[in-house]
């Protein structure tokens, strides 16, 4: 009990903590009250318009979309639905993570070119420049009709072959370009020097194919007169064969293409040659007498 003539109860107060033991004359609570209460003895509510702890909060600055509505002294309560981006029982807590009307967007589908950019739990600005490709204030809406950075380059302005496909980042025709232009958006006009490079790299592939087409074809040439000239060479042989008389003939030389033999008598210091072909007994000149006269001779020779 405390007070004039201990007609208050310490149970009764709203201490936050012990509220069974209290001072004896002014009833204090030892640790302060508990929130919506006033001190010292925590027994009065917060004054009308204030609630919460240390009644510190004002009822006028939450965000009910009633703005009529009671405020409870304890938690400020609207006992409604609160303003759009603001949850809590009392109206005054903003999204995390989210913004928007009841919260219902995310701050990380935002495409802020700062990418820790703050994200308003109201509007979601990103305070600042979007990515290529993205527009508005929360960096969420896609160019339309243009492209790249803040949006400012138009699609109509690229030389595609096929003008319908435009890319909102990076303005791609998806496809090829008009002649001189090249670029992904055909946007970049075709330089005289990569012309010229592209001519010199085609000249000299055809350049190196030429030398390699002479080259096989000299060596198929070599090949093929080597090949003649080997088949129709003359033949030559250094071999001896005996006549019938025991006499020896060398063999000078053989055409491939005749049956035809030259020979000589082997150790004969005249040069005698007889066709090998034909049936001849060159030893009936062995025994000729030159002192005979040219009839006889004949007739030895012909048997006759």
């Amino acid at each position: 009990m405390f007070g004039a003539g201990c007609k208050f109860r310490c149970s009764e107060r709203h201490c936050d903590g012990d509220s069974i033991t209290c001072d004896a004359q002014s009833g204090t609570c030892r640790n302060g009250c508990t929130p919506g209460w006033k001190e010292p003895s925590c027994m009065k509510p917060c004054d009308t318009g204030r609630y919460g702890a240390d009644c510190s909060f004002i009822c006028t600055r939450r965000h009910c979309q009633n703005k009529t509505a009671s405020c409870d002294h304890v938690t400020g309560s609207c006992r409604g639905k609160c303003e759009e981006s603001w949850i809590g029982e009392d109206c005054t807590a903003g999204c995390r993570g989210k913004y928007g009307k009841h919260c219902s967007y995310l701050c990380s589908d935002r495409k802020c070119r700062n990418s820790s950019a703050p994200c308003d739990h109201v509007t979601g600005s990103c305070n600042g420049k979007c990515k290529d490709g993205w527009n508005g204030d929360t960096c969420t809406a896609k160019c339309i009709g243009t492209y790249g950075e803040d949006c400012k380059h138009s699609c109509g302005d690229r030389h595609c072959k096929d003008n319908g496909q435009c890319d909102h980042v990076t303005g791609s025709c998806n496809g090829q370009c008009f002649a001189g232009w090249q670029g992904d958006a055909c946007n970049v006009i075709k330089s005289k020097e990569s012309s010229g490079s592209t001519i010199v790299a085609v000249a000299a592939a055809l350049g190196i194919v030429s030398i390699i087409l002479v080259i096989v074809s000299g060596a198929f040439l070599w090949y093929v007169r080597r090949h003649r000239t080997t088949s129709g060479s003359t033949v030559k042989e250094n071999t001896s064969v005996a006549n019938q008389g025991g006499g020896h003939f060398e063999i000078v030389d053989r055409q491939p293409s005749q049956d035809v033999v030259l020979q000589r008598p082997v150790g004969d210091s005249e040069s005698g040659y007889v066709n090998v072909g034909q049936d001849i007994q060159l030893n009936e000149y062995e025994h000729l007498d030159p002192s005979e006269s040219p009839q006889n001779v004949y007739d030895k020779i012909t048997g006759s």
